[in-house]
């Protein structure tokens, strides 16, 4: 019976030193310092609240002028026939032509019989149509032409990542936009976050050999100098990422980003795969997989939801932000429950710790000890 006692003395200590701490906050973000930290030294952080870091002005800058550059002098949003395009011709009257399949070449022409070679890269149908109606004159009187792009090489954009069809889609008009390509690819799956990576097609103009970054692929027409070949054919350079985390913009920052019109070549990847961190009194501590739209109370359901001792009024949130501050946020779970607070959207790497109530902890440390000494009891009492 001593070592009971004992025991159950050593339990209730232990159980009541996790209610011992306790942060004080209204819910706001507040810098939260590392710990041996203070205001004075060199590194400290300022309990002000974080603005957006660096990092996210400069992309939303990037993603600005990308939006002028595209939107300047915007056509009627018909798109032009491009390199790799495959077309249907027919010219009912002409047997030679009647049903003609044909590939845009890399110098942007076609080769038919009859005219020889036709210029079609940069042209729309019905300006191609024009012209081989031009050519056809020398044959007939009013050539009856009808042209079809059926498949479009040249207006391909890859949406990546956490989207229901990954991979390369087809532009269908020259206005659609970052939403529209997203929604072309089947929308964003549950594991998506609110991250995307935005990798702008830069078309490199083949008369500066030296700016050229083609990872040591150089045609012989390019070799020679010969760039007339090479008209009409999108040359790649690299592009730097835009990261759009439309968790750090405000709504106007966020239609205006996913309104950006995207090209032939650009590259869009939603991020997913990220997790959030319950920790504390939890029935289940620790990483969760993070979804579009998680909220506190959603991991906290899916961490088990808080037990007994937990401290619901006081639920913190530690959150890196920019990797310059650590934010600390201090919630009721009661009252978000109740519906008299908002719920918190979380990002990815979010730190939730539910701490515990010092006077449900000595019940339940009670009641912890007495169940596994009845446990044990039972477990040597029992024959089998």
């Amino acid at each position: 019976m001593k070592f009971l006692r004992k025991a159950a003395a050593l339990s209730l200590a232990m159980v009541l030193c996790f209610g011992c701490a306790s942060a004080k906050n209204n819910g706001e973000w507040v810098s939260n310092a590392p710990a041996g930290a203070s205001h004075g030294e060199p590194g400290a952080y300022s309990p002000k609240r974080m603005a957006t870091s660096d990092s996210t002005a400069v992309d939303l800058a990037r993603i600005r002028r990308i939006y002028e550059d595209r939107t300047k002098g915007a056509g009627s949003g018909d798109y032009p026939i491009g390199t790799g395009d495959l077309i249907e011709i027919s010219v009912p009257s002409m047997a030679e032509l009647e049903e003609e399949t044909v590939r845009v070449s890399s110098s942007g022409t076609v080769t038919l019989p009859m005219i020889g070679d036709v210029k079609a890269a940069g042209l729309t149908e019905k300006q191609f149509k024009a012209e081989l109606q031009k050519g056809l004159r020398q044959y007939m009187h009013r050539p009856h032409v009808s042209v079809h792009v059926t498949e479009y090489r040249s207006r391909q954009v890859g949406v990546l990542g956490a989207v229901d069809d990954p991979g390369l889609h087809t532009l269908k008009a020259s206005d659609a936009t970052i939403l529209d390509m997203i929604s072309e690819a089947g929308g964003l799956t549950d594991e998506a976050t609110q991250r995307l990576l935005f990798i702008p097609a830069q078309f490199a103009d083949p008369t500066e050999m030296q700016e050229l970054s083609l990872g040591g692929l150089v045609t012989d027409d390019l070799a020679a100098g010969d760039t007339e070949a090479l008209e009409g054919q999108p040359l790649l350079q690299a592009s730097d990422p835009i990261i759009i985390d439309l968790d750090k913009m405000n709504r106007r920052s966020q239609r205006f980003a996913l309104a950006v019109p995207v090209r032939p070549g650009d590259t869009i990847m939603a991020l997913g795969g990220g997790q959030v961190f319950v920790q504390g009194w939890v029935e289940t501590p620790g990483a969760q997989k993070m979804t579009r739209g998680l909220t506190l109370l959603g991991a906290i359901a899916a961490a088990g939801g808080p037990s007994f001792p937990a401290k619901k009024s006081k639920v913190q949130i530690l959150r890196d932000d920019g990797g310059k501050q650590r934010l600390l946020r201090v919630v009721d779970l009661n009252a978000i429950e109740e519906g008299e607070a908002e719920d918190i959207a979380l990002r990815e790497g979010d730190l939730v710790m539910l701490e515990s109530e010092a006077v449900r902890l000595v019940g339940y440390g009670v009641y912890r000890f007495f169940s596994e000494v009845m446990r044990v009891g039972v477990s040597v009492a029992s024959p089998f």
